[in-house]
């Protein structure tokens, strides 16, 4: 790692530590066992607070973070069954928005790796091999191969409305706080139940994406850092940190009581480094991205770029394919 990014890595740790305690973490790896939060008895959902004595259920099992990000043991207790199909259309719109960067990073998710698939062009992984088929005049998947380099550019196309991807990630940042922060961000939540609706404010999320390897996170981590007491700048309560496979995504929990202090003034918000970064992984997606429409983005281009070690290019008629 050169000089310059070790001091910009150091000063960052040293802003977090000035001003944010970690409040909860949850790593989850390969063969972790079911966790299960809040108490099985006497169910009460957090996201509609309502319970079984006015006739909702529990019979599903809650994933307190979307699966799709290859959790598959860190459930909640506190989400009823209405809410769960309440929410999953954001899931869906998250998954969407993803849906390359899952199938090229080998992301299992529900059900398994995803593939991505347009018009008659695909990408799929089978075993340890991508597997591209590109049709002529198919525009909605673009391939750019640097043989000599061994380098592929993929350009594919996402459907998504921007506010449900957001939401998504702000029902998973709810879900892991604890009793007593929740009680703090109410706001949040309301907005996480309102109809879909473009608000006046941006929505910031951080999105990161780190090269060199596949999976270098080696888990799926969520995590929570609240503000310090004694914090010296003006900073936001709390901050939302997922990261798994190469993928990292971080933000603020908007709506929450304890931010009042800021009057109106701007609050600060930065990008915490994670151990990839600190491993020395150099971070080829580093982007803010504003999530705050609710108008769906149709067929947006989004790219992907990865090396390769071996390469074999088949031409084949369509026809006979079909």
């Amino acid at each position: 790692m050169d000089e310059k990014l070790t001091k910009k890595i150091l000063e960052q740790l040293r802003v977090l530590d000035k001003n944010y305690i970690p409040l909860v973490s949850f790593p989850i790896t390969d063969g972790s066992p079911k966790n299960f939060l809040g108490e099985k008895e006497n169910r009460t959902c957090r996201f509609c607070g309502r319970s079984k004595t006015d006739g909702i259920t529990f019979k599903k099992e809650a994933h307190a973070l979307s699966n799709l990000v290859g959790n598959d043991s860190l459930f909640s207790y506190y989400e009823c069954d209405e809410c769960n199909q309440r929410f999953s259309i954001y899931e869906s719109d998250f998954a969407e928005f993803m849906k390359i960067y899952h199938c090229i990073l080998k992301v299992k998710g529900k059900r398994g790796i995803p593939s991505y698939r347009m018009n008659t062009s695909r990408v799929d992984i089978e075993g340890t091999t991508t597997s591209i088929k590109q049709y002529e005049g198919d525009p909605t998947l673009q391939c750019d191969i640097d043989e000599v380099n061994k380098k592929l550019k993929i350009t594919a196309l996402r459907t998504y409305t921007p506010i449900h991807v957001y939401k998504a990630l702000v029902k998973m940042a709810l879900t892991i706080l604890p009793e007593e922060d929740f009680e703090h961000c109410k706001s949040a939540l309301n907005f996480l139940n309102q109809e879909p609706v473009s608000v006046n404010i941006p929505l910031p999320v951080v999105v990161q994406m780190y090269g060199q390897g596949v999976d270098v996170h080696h888990s799926v981590m969520a995590a929570i850092f609240k503000r310090r007491d004694d914090a010296k700048d003006k900073v936001f309560s709390y901050v939302f940190l997922l990261a798994y496979n190469n993928m990292c995504f971080q933000m603020p929990i908007y709506g929450c009581d304890l931010d009042k202090f800021a009057e109106g003034e701007p609050v600060n918000f930065f990008a915490i480094p994670t151990f990839p970064l600190l491993d020395g992984y150099p971070l080829i997606l580093n982007s803010v991205v504003d999530l705050s429409s609710s108008e769906k983005k149709t067929k947006e281009p989004i790219s992907v770029s990865f090396s390769f070690a071996d390469f074999e290019r088949t031409d084949f008629n369509s026809s006979a394919e079909q």
